[in-house]
This record gives structure tokens, C-alpha cells and sequence, in this order.
């Protein structure tokens, strides 16, 4: 069984966040009351996720989130935002977090973030005895997309960056939401020609307009083409869809903490949070995401090899 850890000071939105797991996910669901009792628990339990308050009396969401990282860097932290908490948010995704959900979007968006995260983190391990032995490679798709193609993809992907030493398992999850991103934004935004904006009603024209495109010319014979080049050092994803693209100079400033709480750029702002450079072609129907060896995987290289030599 799914087990998630939430931590919150909040005893009603404590409850709303375990409940919606518990019933959606059929997760069990540990809870926290702050920092403190969340490590207590992380030391006795096994858990595959965490979901954070950012702010919280003593230890801060924040202070947790890099204390987690530290002592379990393979367990993936979602974090909870509310309006006034935009700068630690945005800080709190570049230090590591796998996702955040707004506090004020929580029924709408959390099971979605929390399903995304763990498809995200999950792992086979035949396929990974398999992967250690590759160096280097090169693949292209061309795909319609269907419901078990782009996470099928996701992770493979994620499999290869691992195991050519691309990525730690913190950094793994990261690319895996990056990726997943990405994606959608080709075939949703791109092929389908669907707004982000329709999010904002709550009255299902989002996913109706999805539902019906996918059987309606031209959007559904239009496909995605993806390449993807990893080797040691460098992981280069370039996705692009057949729509009529975007203005890129549209695109929502990544970096502004107020973006945290638009239906509009989502996607970009993960994207941008996770990846070491993002860049669209002029017509905006073609992202080139890119992301470096972690530091602190070149540093162990050079360690275990000065260890070898001496």
C-alpha cells in the first residue's frame, strides 16, 4: 500500500489532505502536526512521499525540506503553498521539492500532483540492472500520445539519466515532473490547442474540450516528436508538437513568485525550476530542455577515482 507522510499545523487542512489521499489514492496516510513529529516519524516508518506545510511554528517547511533531503535523499517532498508564501515556495523548488499544490486548489490538484510525483519516483528494478551498463545514447520518438505511453517514456528516460550518472535520485524525480510537463503542454496546449486558462471554471470545459479533440480533425492525427541525447555529463530533451505554437515572448515570467498561482504557465515554471536551461523555437511549438551532472555526482566521481590511484 501507498504510504505518504503530511505534515501540517493546521488541524482542518491536516484532516481535508490525509482524507482526500486515503479516499482517492486508497493510500495510507501518516500524519504530522509539525517538523519535529514528521523526523520522529520518517525514523520508524517507511513512507514514499511527503507532503509539507511550507509555514509552520519552529522547524519551517522549509528548514524540513532540506533536513528530509539530507537524511532520505530518495524520498520526494510535495510541498502545500498558501497566498503570501510565493518567495519560499519558488525557494523551496529549487532547493529539491517534487511539486507543490496550492492550499487554495487543494481538492482540484493534489491527488493529480501526488499521482504524478509517484509515477515519477517509481522503479524497476530489472530495467535498472539493465541500464547501469549504458554510457551514452541517442533516441527520437514520434508518438500519438495514449494514457500509459508518456509515463512509460517518463521513466525510461529517468532510468537512463540515473544510471549514466546525470542525476541523483532527488534530481531524478525533478526530471521525471519536468518531463511529464513538457509533454502534456505538447499534446494538450500543442496538438489539441487547448488553454490552460479554462482551468480557472470549474464547470469541466477543460477536460470536455480535451475529451472530444482527441476524436476531431485535425488535432487528432497530429503527434509528438521527442529527442532525447544523455551521456555523462550533459541530458538534452527536445519535444516538439505539431500545433501552431505560441508567442514566446507570452511566456510567464518563471521566476516570478506570483506565477505560482496562475492556471496559465504551470508547466513552464516546473520546467524552469528543474532543468538547467529551457529555450522554445521562434514559433513556440518546440522546447529544448536541458540538464548538467550534478555537482555533487562529479565530486564522488573524482573522489572514488582519486581513491583508485592512490
Amino acid at each position: 500500500m501507498t504510504r505518504i507522510l503530511v505534515v501540517d499545523d493546521s488541524p482542518i487542512e491536516l484532516e481535508m489532505a490525509s482524507s482526500l489521499l486515503e479516499i482517492s489514492l486508497q493510500a495510507e496516510v501518516l500524519r504530522a502536526n509539525d517538523a519535529a513529529e514528521a523526523l520522529r516519524i520518517l525514523e520508524n516508518e517507511d513512507v514514499m512521499l511527503m507532503l509539507s506545510d511550507l509555514q509552520m511554528p519552529g522547524k519551517s517547511g522549509l528548514e524540513l525540506l532540506a533536513e528530509v533531503h539530507e537524511l532520505w535523499p530518495r524520498l520526494p517532498v510535495v510541498i502545500f503553498t498558501s497566498q503570501g508564501s510565493e518567495d519560499i515556495a519558488v525557494a523551496a523548488l529549487r532547493q529539491g521539492a517534487a511539486g507543490y499544490v496550492a492550499k487554495r486548489n487543494m481538492r482540484k490538484e493534489l491527488v493529480e500532483v501526488i499521482e504524478r510525483v509517484l509515477a515519477a519516483t517509481q522503479h524497476d528494478r530489472c530495467q535498472k540492472r539493465l541500464m547501469s551498463h549504458l554510457v551514452t545514447g541517442e533516441f527520437s520518438f514520434e508518438f500519438t500520445p495514449e494514457p500509459e505511453l508518456i509515463p512509460a517514456l517518463i521513466q525510461w528516460l529517468q532510468e537512463i539519466a540515473a544510471e549514466t550518472g546525470i542525476c541523483n535520485e532527488r534530481k531524478r524525480t525533478q526530471l521525471g515532473v519536468a518531463l511529464h510537463e513538457a509533454l502534456v503542454n505538447a499534446d494538450v496546449h500543442g496538438n489539441l490547442e487547448v488553454s490552460s486558462e479554462l482551468r480557472e471554471h470549474a464547470d469541466g470545459r477543460f477536460e470536455e474540450l480535451i475529451f472530444h479533440r482527441r476524436g476531431e480533425s485535425p488535432y487528432a492525427a497530429r503527434t509528438i516528436r521527442m529527442m532525447a541525447k544523455i551521456d555523462e555529463e550533459t541530458a538534452t530533451f527536445v519535444i516538439r508538437d505539431q500545433g501552431p505554437g505560441f508567442d514566446v515572448a507570452s511566456l510567464p515570467n518563471p521566476t516570478d513568485p506570483e506565477n505560482l498561482f496562475k492556471a496559465s504557465g504551470r508547466g513552464i515554471l516546473m520546467m524552469n525550476a528543474f532543468m538547467d536551461s529551457v529555450e522554445h523555437n521562434p514559433q513556440g511549438n518546440e522546447v529544448t530542455m536541458t540538464l548538467h551532472r550534478q555537482a555533487e555526482l562529479v565530486e564522488a566521481s573524482s573522489h572514488a577515482a582519486t581513491l583508485v590511484h592512490s
